[in-house]
């Protein structure tokens, strides 16, 4: 799968409302998301301003076995952070902040 397949299955993920959150003790400050602190629509945006060169994917860090999508799109003049990763057809948000 590549950057422009992963990203559109992001944005029908969180279209369809087929998502989730990783849970963290910094939640409130790494994933924005989850934090109702903004919007899936605006997550949608971001995913849309990020280029091929603003995507890069790796392993989780606990679960080898899962592959995390990042991307790093700039969005008025600001750095965005979005990592997540799939569970069958689930996104699995990580991180969504500056």
């Amino acid at each position: 799968m590549g950057f422009k397949d992963v990203r559109m299955l992001l944005i029908e993920a969180l279209r369809s409302r087929q998502y989730g959150y990783e849970e963290r003790a910094d939640l409130a400050e790494k994933n924005l998301l989850a934090a109702k602190q903004v919007t899936p629509g605006f997550v949608i945006q971001l995913l849309w301003r990020c280029s091929g060169l603003e995507y890069e994917s790796r392993k989780h860090h606990l679960y080898p076995h899962l592959l995390c999508h990042v991307f790093k799109p700039v969005l008025d003049g600001e750095r965005w952070y979005v990592k997540a990763y799939f569970v069958s057809t689930r996104a699995i948000f990580i991180s969504v902040h500056r």
